[in-house]
């Protein structure tokens, strides 16, 4: 008799805690990519200079912190770690709001914006990046991570098309409050949920810095993370600014409405997960 074979556990269902917990982030984001279409837009209305600012604003705190933040949630938990993120966001974002409702769109308040949604940024998103992995056994982790990044890519479609009709309707301050609500969906959902792989070390200031310094010399010793993040960087310093930047320039030199720009927007999702299906159904290249 032939024994019978299990099929691997890999395939099974997702917990529920993930599936609730993804809800809530792809809800997040979705929240995010209309705040930064907006601020896109809000200063590309002041002209290439301020919004290569504002842009720069929210991309040097990531780089500076975002090390320090990935130590940070390993310390203290990264549960706790988005807890905290949450509620600073809501604060910002509903600040945002007012502010932008009664002084419009600044320089300076485009600028602050950026700096503070950066910082939080740096923290944030790597106890987000580690929560699947918390919260999904190693053998359905493959799967959570895929489930992940196809959610993601269909946020990034919508929320630019979204982005453009909240503009259009509630300008800068309409697309902060729908942010500010879906970090509400957020906090709540983290507030449900406990990761079963949640782990804190002691915390101290200078244990911080020196993981961080040894995330460093890992990625530099490491010759594949050394050439890929070489590679990486060097592919977002030249088309990030491209949809981020150029794209709300180029928007207002027609003398399109930011409706039409956020469906331009939109496309570059479109055709990433159409390249991600074209991969997954016939394989990467082998060169």
């Amino acid at each position: 008799m032939t024994p019978s074979v299990a099929p691997p556990s890999g395939r099974g269902r997702l917990p529920r805690s993930y599936i609730v917990w993804l809800a809530g982030v792809l809800a997040s984001m979705l929240g995010d990519t209309v705040l930064y279409f907006a601020l896109g837009w809000a200063a590309s209305a002041h002209g290439g200079s301020v919004a290569g600012l504002v842009l720069t604003a929210i991309n040097l705190p990531r780089a500076l912190l975002l090390l320090i933040g990935g130590a940070v949630g390993d310390r203290f938990g990264a549960r706790k770690v988005m807890l905290i993120g949450d509620g600073v966001m809501i604060a910002v974002t509903v600040s945002l709001a007012l502010v932008a409702f009664r002084w419009a769109t600044a320089t300076w308040l485009l600028i602050g914006a950026g700096l503070l949604i950066g910082a939080v940024d740096a923290f944030y998103l790597p106890a987000s990046g580690s929560m699947p992995r918390r919260l999904v056994g190693a053998e359905k982790l493959p799967k959570a991570l895929a489930l992940r990044q196809t959610g993601g890519q269909v946020v990034a479609l919508a929320g630019g098309s979204l982005g453009g009709l909240i503009v259009a309707a509630g300008d800068l301050s309409g697309a902060a409050l729908f942010d500010a609500a879906t970090f509400g969906v957020v906090l709540w959902v983290m507030t449900s949920i406990r990761p079963t792989q949640e782990t804190a070390k002691a915390a101290t200031r200078a244990g911080a810095f020196r993981d961080a310094a040894d995330g460093l010399r890992i990625a530099w010793r490491n010759p594949v993370l050394r050439a890929a993040l070489v590679l990486v960087s060097a592919a977002a310093g030249s088309l990030l600014p491209v949809i981020s930047l150029l794209m709300p320039l180029l928007a207002r030199h027609h003398g399109w409405g930011p409706g039409t720009a956020g469906v331009v927007a939109a496309a570059q999702s479109l055709g990433v997960i159409g390249v991600a299906v074209l991969v997954a159904g016939r394989g990467g290249s082998g060169r």
